[in-house]
């Protein structure tokens, strides 16, 4: 291994897997510095996933982020809750409920987004800034607000030919993601 052609991102990257802090990542990945996780043994990355600064992903309940996906700065994915029903104590009980994410190809998740647990956001879908996600969101369709709905779709069917051929965002050369908020 060189060490001179890795940014103090990849090595604290590699640190982090070594040390079991941090699921295998893909050198066709782009982690901002800034995001966090919580439960990285749940966490499963795709190629060519770009998370962005600020982000937080809490996997206690699993999270899976196919290739191609954009998540944008100050995005929250969230895989567990807490029992409000609980008998045992208030306002929740000491029980979570864990409920599995999965983001899926080409899916794009822009800034300040709320993921909830037990979402599917569809292949190529769009997640508007600042939109809530309390329900699946079908392939192609683009939901903004809180909770989010369907604003619209994606026109055509070219951006399904765009995801079988896999011409992913951080895939295409020369197109490097920002790395600051």
């Amino acid at each position: 291994m060189r060490w001179g052609t890795f940014s103090v991102s990849r090595i604290r990257q590699y640190v982090q897997v070594r040390l079991g802090l941090f699921p295998i990542v893909h050198g066709d990945c782009d982690i901002a510095p800034s995001a966090s996780f919580s439960c990285v043994t749940n966490l499963s990355l795709g190629h060519h996933v770009y998370i962005g600064p600020h982000s937080f992903v809490e996997a206690k309940g699993g999270i899976t982020i196919d290739d191609g996906v954009v998540i944008s700065a100050r995005v929250t994915i969230l895989s567990s809750t807490h029992n409000y029903e609980s008998l045992e104590s208030i306002p929740y009980g000491g029980e979570d409920i864990l409920r599995s994410v999965r983001i899926e190809r080409g899916a794009w998740i822009c800034y300040g987004a709320l993921i909830l647990p037990g979402v599917t956001i569809g292949e190529g879908a769009i997640v508007g800034a600042g939109a809530v996600v309390t329900k699946p969101i079908a392939p192609g369709n683009i939901v903004g607000g809180n909770p989010a709905q369907v604003i619209g779709t994606r026109r055509g069917e070219a951006w399904r030919g765009l995801l079988d051929n896999e011409l992913y965002r951080l895939k295409k050369k020369g197109t490097a993601m920002p790395t600051s908020s």
